[in-house]
């Protein structure tokens, strides 16, 4: 017996940088998906290592957006297609936050630039009732708003999911990772200044701040 995918949850199972044939998309095998990745690609979105990577997952894109404080993130699964707009991961914000639905931009985005049938196979793929339980609760981004994550036009429920994503994307800047090992590196050093010497809390300060150009930046997946 099948289970319903509206009960199941999704399973995080790795991460990208430990799975490079889903980060290239070497495991999509179905033509139309095959079409679906090389257009969105061509049209800006990225093969990216930093990207959770989910139960049954085949290959998985990021487009930067608004100037990379935002992220469209699609993953080809092996029974569905999921897109979600959300706070750019370079910023802790991207954690406190709800995504948002972005299925409907990347149809549009798409429609009238892939054949007929790889189209089709997108909206198929991508139908409420392939969708898992997680999936199926976010609220449907208003692309065309000029107002970043709108909450307009929607009922109390989803005003409540819809609020959370505009806090944490107003607040998304000042909690950037890089902004934050800033201040961490600062603190620290002061700390081991204070016990073990100038010299030490110098080199302290260089090894936390030489961190900075590990860790996500805006606009680059």
């Amino acid at each position: 017996m099948t289970e319903d995918p509206s009960i199941k949850k999704r399973r995080l199972t790795t991460f990208g940088l430990f799975a490079p044939r889903v980060c290239s998309g070497r495991d999509l095998t179905e033509t139309p998906a095959r079409e679906i990745y090389s257009h969105l690609k061509e049209l800006g979105f990225k093969e990216t290592r930093w990207q959770f990577v989910f139960e049954n997952q085949l290959a998985g894109l990021v487009l930067p957006y608004n100037d990379g404080a935002n992220e469209v993130h699609i993953r080809f699964y092996k029974d569905r297609i999921f897109a979600e707009f959300e706070v750019g991961r370079a910023s802790i914000a991207h954690f406190l936050g709800p995504f948002l639905n972005a299925n409907l931009f990347i149809q549009d985005l798409l429609e009238g630039r892939v054949s007929d049938e790889s189209f089709e196979f997108l909206t198929n793929r991508m139908k409420p009732e392939f969708q898992l339980r997680e999936e199926r609760t976010l609220v449907v981004w208003n692309h065309s708003s000029s107002e970043v994550g709108s909450c307009k036009e929607l009922d109390t429920s989803q005003k409540k999911i819809c609020l959370p994503f505009k806090v944490a994307n107003a607040v998304a800047g000042v909690l950037s990772w890089r902004r934050l090992n800033w201040f961490f590196g600062i603190a620290v050093a002061y700390s081991i200044s204070s016990v073990a010497g100038e010299l030490f809390g110098l080199l302290a300060l260089c090894s936390i701040l030489s961190i900075s150009f590990l860790l996500p930046k805006v606009g680059q997946p």
